[in-house]
C-alpha cells in the first residue's frame, strides 16, 4: 500500500511516498507554498493509495483534497514519528519554521514526554533569517558562509523584526563588517532558540529539521553559539513522513 506524507507548511510544501509493505520510502518531493501550487496540488503529487495531511496549511488543503478522505494530524505528532524512522536514538528535535520554532523532547520509545513552541513572534524563525538576509543583499546560503568567518558578531538587541531590521540598517551605515553582521543575526535566532529550550539538559546533540537543516555548515554557527544540532538527509521532511506513517498503525 502506499500512503502519501503531505506537508503544507507556510514557506513550503513537502510529500512523501511511503510503502506500506515494505517499510520503504519511494519517493520525495518539494515545492512553494503559493496558491497556483496549492490549487493544482492533485496534479503535481504522485499516485496513493492513503494520504495524511499536516503542517500550517493542513486544513486548507484538506478541503480540496476531501475526495481522496485523509486523514489529518498535528505537526507536533508528525515531526516526532518521522525523526524517529530517521534518527531513531535522537531524543531532541528542534524545528525552525517559517512561522513558528518548536523544541520537542522523545522518550526512549519515541513517546512524545513535552514540547515548546514559540508562535508568537517571527524574529526566532526562517523568515526571519530570509529578511534579514535580503537586507544584506544576500541568498540564505551565501549569509551562512560570510557569518562563519567572522570574528566578532555584531549585538543586535531587539526582539522585535522591525526594529532589528532598523539595528541591522544602523550597523551597516556604521560601516560593521557584513560577516559580523551575518554572525549577529544568526547569535540573536540562537540565543532565542536557546531561551525557548530553557534549562533542559541535553547530553546530545539536537536534530534540526525543517528548511534550515538543508543549508551548509549552519551546525558550525549553532555550535559556536553553544548549542550542538546535527541534521540528516530527510530532516526537511520528517513532517512529510511521519503523516504517512500515522496511517500504518
Amino acid at each position: 500500500m502506499k500512503i502519501l506524507g503531505l506537508d503544507i507548511g507556510s514557506r513550503s510544501i513537502k510529500w512523501i511516498l511511503y510503502e506500506a509493505s515494505s517499510s520503504c520510502l519511494l519517493e520525495k518531493g518539494i515545492l512553494d507554498s503559493t496558491p497556483h501550487n496549492l490549487e493544482r496540488i492533485e496534479e503535481i503529487i504522485p499516485p496513493f493509495d492513503k494520504i495524511g495531511l499536516t503542517g500550517y496549511g493542513r486544513h486548507n488543503l484538506n478541503n480540496v483534497l476531501r475526495a481522496e478522505s485523509p486523514k489529518i494530524v498535528s505537526e507536533i505528532t508528525c515531526h516526532a514519528k518521522g525523526a524517529r524512522f530517521i534518527e531513531p536514538n535522537c531524543h531532541h528535535l528542534l524545528d525552525i519554521g517559517g512561522q513558528d520554532t518548536k523544541f520537542i523532547i522523545l522518550d526512549a520509545s519515541g513517546k512524545i514526554i513535552d514540547f515548546k513552541l514559540n508562535d508568537r513572534c517571527s524574529a526566532g524563525t526562517g523568515r526571519y533569517l530570509e529578511n534579514m538576509a535580503k537586507i544584506l543583499d544576500l541568498g540564505i546560503q551565501d549569509f551562512i558562509n560570510i557569518a562563519i568567518r567572522s570574528e566578532k558578531p555584531s549585538n543586535i538587541n531587539s526582539m522585535c523584526t522591525v526594529f532589528a531590521e532598523s539595528e541591522i540598517i544602523s550597523l551597516i551605515h556604521s560601516r560593521e563588517k557584513i560577516e559580523d553582521i551575518s554572525a549577529g543575526i544568526m547569535k540573536s535566532l540562537i540565543f532565542r532558540t536557546k531561551a525557548l529550550i530553557g534549562t533542559n539538559k541535553i547530553d546530545e546533540k539536537i536534530l534540526l529539521l525543517g528548511g534550515l537543516s538543508e543549508l551548509e555548515n549552519i551546525e558550525i554557527l549553532f555550535e559556536r553559539f553553544d548549542l550542538k544540532v546535527k541534521k540528516n538527509e530527510l530532516s526537511r521532511y520528517t513532517g512529510a513522513l511521519g503523516a504517512a506513517l500515522t496511517l500504518t498503525n
